[in-house]
This record gives structure tokens, C-alpha cells and sequence, in this order.
């Protein structure tokens, strides 16, 4: 029997390497052999540190719940290399799916998608970014001439910014750390940049004096919320791109931001916005997803690539800090 090598979460801030068997594909399942396995570090963070509600569901490892070790990632890319007497896909079709990081999985054919030719394996591991972002911009509401805050440029972040770019007329002032806003400087030399400390109505462009229409806030990080709220104009909309899990916000919700009848949204790519959920579904929101990711090619040019067995100290940097890049773990053939 063929084994896999598999990543577990401790929640404790470390992760480790084990091995295990793999059975042969039975029914419509298919055996995949991973390629690509990217990290999403702002989620993924709140895994390892075990900063997540444990009654939620994690239907990527099929859990009842999020108790510990535990795999954990959704966005792999590999090739189906066996199949089940009732599946369909043939083998060395190249497949993305919402799976932990491991070197091999068997799952059901529905479970996964067939990628086109078009979007390369690096890009499509980001597939589920794009979705998150192509949902937040949605819940944004925005259009032609709006005026955005965007606080948090990293992989979401800055996939945010480069779909509102093609919205016309549209003026986009993001905020977050120098080597972060060096990066979207140069991807969008039209934005304008802030750190966070200088992000106050004061300092926003002239023409914003009454604040932004909506800010959006990515950066996983709850303080960041609040300088939303300080920041927003009469009736401005406030995106909740982050998730904290289980880190606590305290928000001052007083006189401010009352007479400003401020709005605050949560947007979990889970679901669908209220208005697109009788013309979309899921599976046209993923697909979409994978039209935009060929198009803005999110791993180049400042993805790193690491092989899977270094992924344990991969791991130990995110446990306090950022990765210095989107990494994209690499399964050895």
C-alpha cells in the first residue's frame, strides 16, 4: 500500500511530518498526487496557534470539529494518478481541490476540479484567494468613482486591489508596512500608499476630507478595524476581509459611530452575497475565481517555493510573524 506524507497542526505553534498509508480509489474516488499546496498565512496562522473556535466544522479534513493534531489547508493543486471503477476523470488529469497539505489524497471525483490548460499550477493554487477576494470586492458594493480604503495588502489583500484597479475611475488608498507598499507601488502605480500610522481623515487626498465610500480591512489584525471606524465618513461601508478566529476586538462603537451611521460587514467566502444568490452559485463563483486567476497570474513574480519536508520551519516563522512571500509548499515526485 502506497503511503503519503501528511502535515499536522498541534495548535500549540508547531506542526509536524507523518506518515501514513494510502488505500486505492474505490467507487467514483480518485488517488491525487499533490503537485503545489499553497499557505494561506493569515488563516493558516490562527490554525497553528490554535486561535480557532473548536466547535467549527473544517469540511477540508472532513472533522466534526477542530480539535487537535489536525491536517489542515485548502488549496492544492496535483494529477490524478488512479481512479475508482465509477469515476470519470481520467488519469494524469491536472486537478485543483480544497484539500490539507499532504503529498497524496483520496477523494470522490466531485471533490475536485479539472483545471484548463491556460492556468498554470503555481497560479491555480491561489484559486481560493481569488475567491475570497472576487467575494469581498462584491460585498464592498462598489463602482466606477468610488473612493476605497484597503488596510492590508498581503495575499488577499492585494488581490483586492488589483480587481478593484480595473473598476474605472475607481481611487484606492492602501495601507500597510514599506515593503509591502513598495510592492503595490509598483503593481499599481496609481494607488496611493500609506503606513498604518498615517492613515487619519487628515491625511487621506483632498478630495476624500468627507472619508472614504468604503474601507476595506485585510489585515488580520483587530486594531486595524478600529482605525477603519476612525477613519470612515458618513454612512462609509466597512468590509471585514479578516478573520481573527478566536483573538478578541475591542471597538469603540460610541457617539462616532452612530451619527455616522456607519455599516459593517462580514464577508465569509462560504456563502454567497444576498443579491447574487439567485443568478450564482458556488460552483460559478469557483469557476470565475479560476477565469481571474489566469488572468492576474498571483504567483508571479514573488511567490518562493519550498519543498514540503521544510514546511515544519516554514511554519515556525509564521507562528510569530509574516512570510516574507506567498510560499507555495512543493511535493516531491
Amino acid at each position: 500500500m502506497r503511503s503519503r506524507l501528511l502535515l499536522l497542526f498541534n495548535g500549540d505553534g508547531t506542526t509536524q511530518l507523518t506518515a501514513q498509508p494510502v488505500p486505492a480509489p474505490t467507487g467514483n474516488e480518485v488517488g491525487i498526487q499533490t503537485q503545489c499546496a499553497l499557505i494561506s498565512a493569515g488563516t493558516e496562522r490562527l490554525v497553528l496557534n490554535g486561535q480557532v473556535d473548536p466547535s467549527l466544522q473544517d469540511t477540508t479534513a472532513d472533522s466534526a470539529d477542530f480539535s487537535y493534531p489536525r491536517p489542515y489547508g485548502y488549496c492544492t493543486v496535483g494529477s490524478v494518478t488512479s481512479t475508482g471503477p465509477d469515476a470519470t476523470l481520467p488519469v494524469g488529469t491536472r486537478v485543483f481541490g480544497f484539500l490539507p497539505h499532504a503529498t497524496h489524497h483520496i477523494v470522490s471525483e466531485t471533490a475536485v476540479y479539472a483545471l484548463p490548460a491556460v492556468l498554470s499550477t503555481p497560479d491555480a493554487t491561489f484559486i481560493p484567494n481569488v475567491e475570497t477576494a472576487l467575494n469581498i470586492v462584491w460585498d464592498a458594493q462598489v463602482g466606477p468613482g468610488s473612493r476605497v480604503v484597503l488596510i492590508g495588502a498581503g495575499t488577499v489583500g492585494e488581490l483586492v486591489a488589483r480587481l478593484l484597479s480595473d473598476i474605472p475611475a475607481l481611487d484606492l488608498a492602501v495601507v500597510d508596512q514599506p515593503h509591502v507598499l513598495e510592492r503595490i507601488a509598483a503593481l499599481l502605480p496609481d494607488a496611493h500608499c500609506y503606513l498604518p500610522d498615517a492613515l487619519t481623515r487628515a491625511g487621506l487626498p483632498s478630495p476624500w476630507r468627507d472619508g472614504p465610500d468604503v474601507a476595506i480591512e485585510c489585515s488580520g489584525q483587530p486594531a486595524m478595524l478600529q482605525r477603519a471606524l476612525d477613519v470612515a465618513g458618513q454612512e462609509t461601508r466597512i468590509v471585514m476581509g479578516s478573520w481573527y478566529g478566536t483573538k478578541s476586538v475591542e471597538l469603540d462603537l460610541g457617539a462616532a459611530f452612530h451619527r455616522k451611521r456607519l455599516t459593517v460587514a462580514a464577508t465569509p467566502v462560504s456563502t454567497l452575497p444576498a443579491e447574487r444568490k439567485t443568478r450564482w452559485s458556488k460552483d460559478r463563483q469557483l469557476r470565475t475565481a479560476m477565469t481571474l486567476t489566469a488572468t492576474l497570474s498571483p504567483a508571479q513574480p514573488h511567490a518562493r517555493f519550498v519543498d514540503f519536508r521544510e514546511a515544519p520551519a516554514v511554519y515556525a516563522t509564521l507562528r510569530t510573524g509574516a512570510l516574507p512571500a506567498p510560499t507555495i509548499l512543493v511535493m516531491s515526485q
